[in-house]
């Protein structure tokens, strides 16, 4: 089984290219770093705050539903989930980051975030200070319009996990997820894989969502080594996506 981008009825936004990587214009600006300086926040020579490249550990929070934040961020690898509380009292999944998708972009009107933000797969960002973006906007045109196409992206995602995962049956809802997922990463990548974080996608029960997984392996349909999905059958799967299988 060799694991590939699969489209199935909904097109997610950054899959139009085949899985080539174009790149957000906003990455430029940011210089490598490792971590952000703790308890102050980095400047530019300019003496605006510095655009930074930061890691994406898996479980790490970008920001608080509720708070109001001070920079935006650009996915460069990895998958970035937005929550929201359910009206059970846990958290649903309402949209997914991949790669050159922003998260954050609440910050940007001044409002607090309506959702939270917290790392699924490890990776990479870039995190933009609010003034270097304000700053960007007043010298550069353009830099608006492709704020308005990642605002419109980020409604695209949203609209995707409703269309795709909110409907049909569990099987097929689990596979679209297995497909979209293991798109976001590269070529023979592990996909780390919580049951937890596939429960709040599909909204299906703990136990559902364990057995679905468990019947996969047994029809040969995913590997897992280390809680990690190691492989898909992306011929099968697409099938079992369109409801063909």
């Amino acid at each position: 089984m060799q694991p590939a981008r699969q489209q199935v009825a909904c097109t997610w936004p950054g899959e139009e290219s085949g899985g080539a990587a174009t790149g957000h214009p906003l990455c430029l600006l940011c210089d490598v770093a490792t971590r952000l300086p703790a308890g102050r926040v980095p400047l530019a020579s300019d003496g605006l705050p510095a655009a930074m490249r930061v890691p994406l550990r898996a479980g790490a929070r970008l920001y608080e539903r509720g708070t109001i934040g001070q920079a935006i961020y650009v996915v460069q690898s990895g998958i970035v989930k937005e929550t929201m509380p359910s009206p059970e009292g846990g958290d649903c999944i309402v949209r997914l980051v991949l790669r050159d998708g922003v998260t954050g972009l609440c910050a940007m009107l001044g409002e607090p975030h309506s959702h939270s933000a917290y790392v699924i797969h490890p990776g990479m960002a870039c995190r933009i200070p609010l003034a270097r973006i304000e700053q960007m906007r007043a010298e550069q045109p353009a830099v608006a319009e492709r704020l308005h196409k990642d605002w419109q992206r980020a409604i695209d995602d949203a609209d995707c996990i409703v269309a795709e995962l909110g409907h049909g049956s569990a099987r097929a809802r689990l596979a679209r997820a297995l497909l979209h997922l293991r798109s976001a990463l590269a070529p023979g990548e592990p996909l780390r894989l919580r049951r937890s974080d596939l429960v709040d996608l599909l909204a299906i029960a703990p136990v559902s969502v364990a057995r679905l997984l468990g019947d996969f392996r047994r029809e040969g349909l995913l590997e897992e080594h280390q809680r990690r999905c190691v492989d898909i059958d992306v011929d099968r799967l697409s099938a079992i996506a369109a409801g063909k299988a």
